[in-house]
């Protein structure tokens, strides 16, 4: 569905994520549209369920990766506002960003970490720059 037609979708308020499957391509059941802001793993999750745990895909599995992301870059820079943190998730000339397969968004660019690039993004020793 075109996350941009629906609330809280279309609002610039927050950070829109889609997911992707294992060849880094939009997964067939993700959100898309040119409002997505960043892209995570999202298909085929191990995850706790109801009964258990099992295996769960959608963007209620890649969501929780990104505001995992987001607190751990406020922990490290509390001042960060809501368009830095989208502008260091939508860098797409970033050693830690990898391209999406997605033709029906504008974004196409995951960010692909470890833990300790979270700190040289804020520390100066990544590009952060957006073409």
């Amino acid at each position: 569905m075109n996350a941009c037609m629906f609330e809280p979708g279309g609002s610039s308020k927050v950070i829109d994520v889609g997911n992707y499957d294992s060849q880094w391509t939009r997964a067939y059941n993700s959100n898309y549209g040119d409002c997505i802001d960043t892209w995570a793993p999202g298909y085929r999750i191990y995850s706790s369920f109801w009964n258990g745990y099992g295996w769960m895909s959608g963007t209620s599995m890649s969501a929780p990766a990104i505001s995992g992301l987001v607190g751990a870059m406020l922990l490290i820079q509390e001042s960060i506002t809501l368009d830095g943190i989208k502008q260091i998730l939508k860098c797409n000339n970033c050693s830690y960003t990898r391209e999406i397969m997605d033709a029906k968004s504008k974004n196409k660019y995951a960010f692909s970490y470890n833990c300790n690039q979270i700190e040289s993004i804020f520390y100066g020793t990544q590009n952060t720059d957006n073409e």
